[in-house]
């Protein structure tokens, strides 16, 4: 009986080091896969990032829920990758991505051509540089749209051609006492101060007050800016902004705003579709990080 007891020990001991010895396997290939993707959905764009991002799984057995097809818990810290050029003259183009840090829990993997966050919830740094490149883009468009020949309303037209003539949005400042940003005009010619304010799971941008030479903007223009700011904000929190993602904050802090998105049942192949911002082609290497390879050992 000695002997049964001693051997059943001695098996028992052996299975747990080796379930400990895939544990550490899966997650060391699942984190390296994902870095490796990061680095790659970067490079292509011509941009490279200061680090690798920090990926974890949490407390919770790795193996055994990839074994069930879902893996419970899953962190990923994206750095920053941002390079935006072009802004002095013409219209900026923009490559990378902001830092991201993105929660996710129960990860369905049974189709493993799509997977399934049953929740998610991102947190991204919006800094200053991103929004006012999509404020100059959008104005940009705007003015390409005014001289191609199409077609619009003569309030349009002539608020467009006021825009291509003379406003240039030149800077964008955050102000945390405040929680506002403060549009600057002509390099400091006349400014433009706007709020966010979240409702019902989107951001929306309400003027407080303006400065343009003692004349009000006219009402194309600052319908323009807010729609150009709200689409820096899902350009921002992409590739996650898919999938039903409600913002849960805009906080804004020095240098710009901290966005927090959150959704259940969340595909994360939506996430590899591109998305512009304003005409420019925006980046997806978060995507890459968030995606799991599609296939996965089940043991080291």
């Amino acid at each position: 009986m000695k002997t049964l007891w001693k051997t059943l020990l001695i098996v028992a001991v052996v299975l747990l080091a080796l379930l400990l010895v895939a544990e550490i396997g899966l997650r060391w290939y699942l984190g390296s896969q994902m870095k490796t993707q990061f680095r790659e959905a970067t490079e292509a764009q011509g941009v490279t990032a200061e680090a690798d991002p920090e990926v974890s799984f949490g407390a919770g057995p790795l193996t055994l829920g990839v074994l069930r097809g879902v893996i419970p818990q899953m962190d990923i810290d994206t750095p920053e990758s941002l390079k935006i050029t072009g802004t002095d003259a013409g219209s900026p183009e923009v490559s990378g991505t902001p830092a991201a840090k993105v929660h996710v829990t129960d990860l369905d993997l049974t189709d493993q051509d799509n997977p399934v966050a049953g929740h998610l919830k991102a947190t991204t740094d919006v800094p200053d540089e991103f929004m006012l490149a999509a404020i100059q883009r959008a104005f940009e468009q705007a003015g390409s749209r005014s001289t191609s020949g199409t077609r619009v309303s003569d309030g349009q037209s002539l608020a467009e051609g006021i825009m291509r003539q003379l406003i240039k949005v030149t800077d964008v400042t955050s102000d945390p006492e405040s929680q506002a940003l403060e549009l600057e005009f002509t390099d400091g010619a006349a400014t433009l101060k706007m709020q966010p304010q979240v409702a019902d799971g989107t951001v929306t941008f309400n003027v407080l007050g303006t400065t343009f030479f003692g004349f009000d903007l006219p009402e194309e223009v600052t319908e323009m800016i807010e729609q150009a700011l709200q689409g820096s904000v899902d350009d921002a929190v992409d590739p996650i902004s898919t999938g039903g993602l409600r913002v849960e904050e805009f906080r804004v802090v020095d240098g710009g705003a901290v966005v927090t998105v959150s959704g259940d049942d969340v595909p994360l192949s939506e996430a590899s579709a591109p998305a512009e911002l304003g005409a420019g082609q925006s980046a997806h290497a978060n995507a890459a990080a968030v995606e799991p390879p599609r296939r996965t050992p089940v043991a080291a």
